[in-house]
């Protein structure tokens, strides 16, 4: 499957190329960036234990979502308590166990949850398949916790190496997530940060 992708890419450009009409630009007129009033380095927990060189994005991104809605007892007691790797439906149990409130959308591609979380202030884990700026790909999906979403751009916390918010096109961001099975997990705890 993924050698005839290129092929069929390969087809469709050689098709866009005999056309008559010339190439649109697309061009995305971005406003000035709403400040994200955070220090990721403040809240962000890196995914990798570097004594064991094993880590869980999901469970970094959960720290960091407490630690963004201003639980911190909430961050503590689950880096403490729950480590590697994780999916959906265990999340949910784990969260369900622990009587934290939350909600969930799984391969719905569900945008307006995403939309939601965003105008609630209350960010969202959300999964990817792209590799980061540094070249590291991962071969299945990869959560990040997106802070912000708007018509033009996305901005993230990546857990494996970013040391600030990283802002991205909505567009691309909507198709890796898409991609990735559309995985979005938000928790409802009382007392969130206030911008």
């Amino acid at each position: 499957m993924k050698k005839l992708i290129p092929f069929v890419l390969l087809l469709f450009v050689i098709d866009f190329a005999k056309s008559e009409e010339p190439i649109p630009k697309i061009v995305f007129q971005v406003q000035d960036r709403p400040q994200i009033k955070i220090d990721p380095l403040d809240l962000q927990q890196i995914w990798v234990d570097k004594k064991t060189k094993e880590g869980s994005c999901v469970h970094a991104c959960l720290v960091t979502l407490f630690r963004y809605q201003g639980r911190d007892d909430w961050a503590v007691y689950w880096r403490a308590n729950y480590r590697g790797g994780m999916w959906n439906s265990t999340l949910v149990k784990y969260l369900e166990e622990n009587e934290i409130p939350h909600r969930n959308t799984f391969r719905e591609k569900d945008v307006a949850f995403l939309e939601r979380a965003m105008s609630e202030r209350i960010g969202t884990l959300a999964t990817t398949s792209v590799p980061n700026d540094d070249g590291f790909a991962s071969p299945a999906n990869h959560m990040l916790l997106l802070v912000h979403l708007d018509n033009c751009e996305a901005a993230i916390i990546d857990t494996r190496t970013s040391n600030a918010v990283v802002w991205m096109d909505r567009e691309e961001f909507l198709e890796t997530w898409f991609y990735s099975d559309s995985w979005a997990t938000t928790v409802l705890l009382k007392n969130p940060r206030k911008k």
